[in-house]
């Protein structure tokens, strides 16, 4: 009957613990999270908690951004490149998406892919840094 009692416990803690992480944390604060565990440098650890937050909110652009941010902080243009198109499609209009996915186009020598974000952003009614275009200019051998 001890054991019978002791199983049972343990099953509870566990069916507690993983229903708390599973069903009761909100995308938002994964989200919150992700973003404290990146100001801190934690970057896989943020990106973990941000592709949980994506997982409960799939349309939530800033999510998708956010991730391709701390890609771009480990350095990583390729995925950084996905995720900002990933909250493109979700918004469009995400003038930021497309100033950070052209500044990953230039890291990896994508000129024209970065100069088409450069425009989009002008077209959305953004501004580009202009430090940013001078070096665009220099690199890719022209102006827009």
């Amino acid at each position: 009957m001890k054991n019978k009692k002791i199983v049972y416990f343990s099953v509870l803690v566990f069916t507690a613990l993983f229903i708390s992480d599973a069903y009761c944390e909100t995308a938002e604060e994964y989200f919150n999270r992700g973003v404290s565990l990146g100001k801190q440098g934690k970057h896989a650890a943020a990106i973990a908690e941000f592709e949980k937050s994506a997982e409960l909110a799939p349309r939530n652009a800033q999510i998708y951004f956010n991730i391709g941010y701390t890609y771009e902080r480990k350095r990583d243009a390729d995925k950084a490149i996905s995720y900002y198109s990933k909250a493109i499609s979700i918004n469009p209009k995400y003038i930021d998406a497309y100033k950070r996915r052209s500044a990953m186009y230039w890291y990896s020598s994508q000129y024209d892919k970065s100069w088409s974000d450069v425009n989009e952003v002008k077209a959305l009614g953004g501004a580009v840094d202009p430090g940013f275009l001078e070096v665009l200019k220099r690199d890719s051998g022209r102006d827009k």
